[in-house]
């Protein structure tokens, strides 16, 4: 979500993650479910089942996001969960092979290194 703008109701409803994730997870699934039924779309049965275990593994990242966030504050925890965005990336360079570029490959593995870079610095500062 928008620069981690969803943080912002976890840290001023002093709730603890497991709380707050229950409450953001049901909040997701039933405004997409009410904007699925207003546009009435049909259910496509062959992607129902991938579609709950994404969802499945969304929250279990998104629960250990809010883990970290809370135990070493915001300006720590959240760069650092952001560095699980390289995986996706990945995915796409070596198994959907959606760059095919010799230099945009490079370009992405360097900005990859920068991003680890920054991610160890900001753990040796602990």
């Amino acid at each position: 979500m928008v620069f981690g703008i969803y943080l912002v109701p976890l840290k001023l409803s002093k709730l603890s993650s497991q709380e707050f994730l229950l409450s953001m997870t049901l909040g997701i699934f039933l405004s997409t479910f009410m904007i699925w039924l207003l546009l009435g779309r049909k259910v496509q049965q062959d992607i129902v089942l991938p579609g709950i275990l994404s969802g499945i593994i969304w929250n279990a990242a998104n629960f250990s996001s809010f883990y970290a966030i809370l135990n070493l504050g915001l300006a720590i925890g959240f760069p650092l969960t952001q560095t699980s965005l390289f995986v996706s990336i990945l995915w796409g360079l070596i198994y959907f092979r959606e760059i095919k570029e010799r230099s945009h490959i490079l370009k992405v593995l360097i900005g990859g290194a920068i991003l680890f870079l920054g991610a160890f610095l900001l753990i040796i500062s602990l």
